[in-house]
């Protein structure tokens, strides 16, 4: 016999296997060789979900254990940054502490057995803070209904550019801030607010910025008057 190969198929993955081996001729059968043990298994599958929290210079990343280890047991996730290695874990969240500000990174996760490695899980991001407030509301002009004001911009974007502001008012007679328009054109800060209907001609105006982070404080509230 000359084959010294044999192939078994229809095996189910996450059993584990035992194969020995003898021989015969016309006198009878050898004695077996060594067991060989055998779990019948594949890369794990990607991780569940990949989450993160951040700022300027660091980054924090948290990931969940993939839904199937495809019978091997999970042994570590492999961190990679802009493709190379950093390092490989064993637990759940991972903190890098390195970044660069304004810079864009990505960040790529994978979870290994014994067989290999994962399809990775990735993120791609800008290394921000939130921005800086900006500038109080001034008055440009009023009319019986209108007031029509301008503001100045963040003096620190955080590191990522300005994606909106957002204006909020009160009239003298209100107790709470409510929003009022939201800027996407972050060269033309200037608003005019319609008032339909009022008790009080004196209201509140205060603004804030947002980038890819989130939104800065708001900046100083002004005290604007409509025309009598």
């Amino acid at each position: 016999m000359n084959s010294l190969s044999y192939t078994w198929t229809n095996l189910i993955q996450g059993n584990k296997y035992k194969i020995k081996i003898s021989a015969t001729n016309l006198v009878g059968e050898s004695d077996y060789s060594s067991d060989l043990i055998v779990t019948i298994a594949s890369a794990p599958e990607s991780i569940s979900s990949l989450t993160y929290s951040l700022s300027s210079t660091s980054i924090t990343i948290s990931y969940t254990a993939p839904s199937n280890d495809n019978g091997d047991t999970i042994t570590g996730y492999n961190i990679y940054l802009n493709d190379s290695l950093l390092e490989t874990v064993t637990e759940l969240t991972y903190t890098y502490s390195s970044l660069t500000k304004s810079y864009q990174y990505k960040m790529n996760v994978s979870a290994i057995n014994s067989i290999g490695e994962s399809s990775p899980s990735s993120i791609i991001f800008y290394a921000c803070d939130s921005p800086s407030e900006p500038g109080k509301p001034t008055l440009i002009s009023s009319t019986s209904n209108t007031i029509t004001f301008n503001w100045t911009y963040s003096e620190d974007n955080g590191g990522c550019n300005i994606l909106e502001y957002e204006i909020y008012y009160k009239s003298g007679s209100d107790s709470e801030f409510s929003s009022l328009a939201t800027i996407t054109n972050i060269y033309e800060l200037e608003y005019s607010h319609t008032i339909t209907s009022s008790s009080s001609n004196e209201f509140l105006y205060k603004v804030r910025a947002k980038n890819v982070i989130g939104y800065s404080n708001f900046g100083e509230t002004a005290t604007l008057y409509l025309s009598s």
